[in-house]
């Protein structure tokens, strides 16, 4: 987990994606939203990330 003890999911690029576990299912539809994955929830609404995350995401999942 990078941020929190949550699972961070957003897109950096792409067409979409779906993310679901069993209480729910949410679209990532544009570039640079994410949703927040929490144990025993659904997963939050899909929202525009602000860009300083975004940053830490991709330097952290970066292959080096």
């Amino acid at each position: 987990f990078i941020f929190s003890e949550a699972l961070d999911v957003t897109m950096v690029s792409g067409k979409g994606v779906y993310v679901t576990n069993s209480h729910g299912t949410v679209e990532i539809k544009e570039p640079g939203q994410g949703t927040t994955v929490q144990s025993g929830q659904t997963p939050s609404t899909v929202k525009t990330w602000p860009q300083e995350k975004l940053d830490k995401a991709i330097e952290a999942t970066r292959v080096k």
